[in-house]
């Protein structure tokens, strides 16, 4: 688990909020409403954030890992299915829910907590955003390179160099870009010949640059 102000604040108690857990292929529905008024912390894992277009084919908007604090406001974006938004667990997950007075009480022992969360709930809606409005017009190696920098910043290793390092299948990558495992693999392959990520095996290394581009606030 990463150490983070909202990990040492709210897993490190025992006595703070319930343990839940969903399996790989899950969603949050199995654990949270969208009326719910827990906050929820991701301690181990990572979640999928997906819509549906128009055909029913789901494309991804990000991915969500240890560390990140679910407000009421951001669960209920991951349950939106009149909007066409889902979650789904990419390994099995471990959460802990949290009332909102033990959250209260936790911002109170804890002051730059709220601030912290509410800071990432702020990124990561701006990527959803920007997923959203640009997912018509970006071509699969822009919706690639965008896949492989959320994964990244949710779950990647930090390498020496400044990357990230993610281990991810080529199959898994094309399912959430939309095309096949074939295209997949020479868009892969493209994004490594300019340097933008490195291959080794099943894992892939995404440079620092590549995330400082897209992400310049959280590279």
């Amino acid at each position: 688990m990463p150490t983070t102000l909202p990990t040492y604040a709210l897993a490190c108690d025992p006595e703070l909020g319930t343990a839940a857990a969903i399996k790989r292929g899950d969603s949050l529905a199995q654990v949270a409403e969208a009326s719910t008024d827990e906050f929820v912390l991701v301690e181990e894992g990572a979640i999928l954030l997906y819509a549906l277009n128009n055909t029913g084919e789901r494309f991804y908007l990000s991915i969500i890992g240890a560390g990140y604090v679910f407000t009421p406001q951001s669960m209920a974006l991951a349950l939106r299915s009149r909007d066409r938004i889902s979650s789904e667990a990419i390994c099995d997950v471990r959460l802990k829910r949290i009332s909102r007075a033990q959250w209260e009480s936790a911002c109170r022992t804890h002051p730059r907590l709220y601030n912290w969360v509410i800071g990432q709930e702020s990124q990561q809606l701006q990527i959803v955003q920007l997923h959203l409005a640009q997912h018509v017009q970006r071509s699969s190696l822009d919706r690639t390179r965008f896949a492989l920098c959320s994964y990244a910043q949710g779950i990647g290793l930090a390498q020496p160099c400044g990357g990230k390092s993610i281990k991810v299948s080529r199959a898994e990558l094309a399912s959430w870009i939309g095309v096949s495992s074939d295209r997949m693999c020479r868009l892969v392959r493209e994004l490594h010949a300019t340097g933008e990520v490195t291959i080794s095996g099943r894992s892939i290394n995404v440079s620092y640059g590549l995330m400082a581009s897209l992400f310049p606030h959280r590279a």
